[in-house]
């Protein structure tokens, strides 16, 4: 039905859950900082290693990787709880990169986007979140 690649990060929580939903796609990187990733559900998809060179910590430390995946996307959706301070790094970041992006907010609806046809596309495919 659909032919795009899917990055995710391996974070527990949202990239856990969205490993779990896509874990019998094939088209799926998983990007990960640190020495393997932290979740990781086929060991068939692609896994990107995101290097630390300058030897960061803490949220700069995972910010490496949230940096890589917004560079490499195409078209960024996701999914943010109001308080994740990764969404939100992630949503300006694509801002920045002039990306598509579409953002839900957790238990609720669309709350931004840059594209109209993409939020109609996930609206067809999650008439709930209309």
């Amino acid at each position: 039905m659909y032919n795009h690649d899917i990055l995710i990060g391996d974070c527990r929580g949202v990239d856990a859950l969205v490993q779990e939903y896509t874990k019998h796609y094939e088209k799926v990187t998983v990007f990960f900082v640190g020495n393997s990733p932290r979740n990781f559900k086929n060991s068939q998809w692609k896994i990107k290693h995101v290097t630390n060179p300058l030897k960061k910590t803490g949220r700069d430390f995972y910010s490496l990787k949230d940096n890589s995946m917004s560079i490499d996307c195409d078209i960024a959706v996701m999914i943010w709880n109001g308080a994740s301070i990764g969404t939100f790094n992630n949503i300006k970041n694509c801002e920045t990169l002039n990306k598509d992006i579409l953002v839900f907010k957790r238990g609720t609806k669309i709350i931004k986007t840059t594209n109209n046809d993409l939020q109609n596309v996930f609206l067809k495919l999650f008439p709930d979140l209309n």
